[in-house]
């Protein structure tokens, strides 16, 4: 980024951007709004802009997102990058928020199904083993859901 104390354009750690975005930049960081699944709305301070990663040739769009996600975040900050320029920063943290969930599920595939221990090389069989790990994660999911729904006793034989 170009760096407002140097002068120049250099490389910067993470830490010291968000202190140089706070510091040099601050009347142009924006917010960005949205509503959250219960209906209500919540904002982020946002800060955008374009460079290259050392050793890329390739423009790339930073997103710092200043402040957690929610409760449960220890982050004081996040920094999404993507190669569309045109994004704007309310679609790129759309994006990475609708991502979240996917990551999620593929940490509970693999903690519980060893979904990445697959032993197989075929593209083929491994879409299959994929299919499987899908197919028993969402029925557990479905069955623990349905349970934990039911009161005592809702079950009988």
């Amino acid at each position: 980024m170009y760096h407002p104390v140097k002068k120049k354009w250099c490389c910067v750690k993470p830490d010291e951007l968000v202190t140089l975005i706070k510091k040099h930049y601050c009347d142009k960081i924006k917010y960005v709004k949205f509503k959250t699944t219960d209906g209500s709305e919540v904002s982020y301070k946002t800060y955008s802009f374009e460079a290259k990663l050392k050793d890329c040739y390739v423009p790339i769009k930073f997103v710092v997102v200043f402040g957690k996600w929610n409760k449960d975040d220890d982050n004081k900050y996040h920094i999404l990058i993507t190669n569309n320029l045109r994004a704007s920063a309310k679609m790129i943290i759309t994006n990475y928020l609708l991502r979240w969930g996917v990551e999620h599920c593929f940490k509970e595939l693999k903690d519980t199904f060893s979904f990445d221990h697959y032993q197989v090389r075929h593209i083929n069989k491994i879409e299959r083993y994929w299919n499987l790990c899908l197919v028993a994660w969402t029925l557990t999911y479905w069955i623990k859901q349905n349970l934990s729904s039911c009161k005592r006793g809702c079950l009988s034989y």
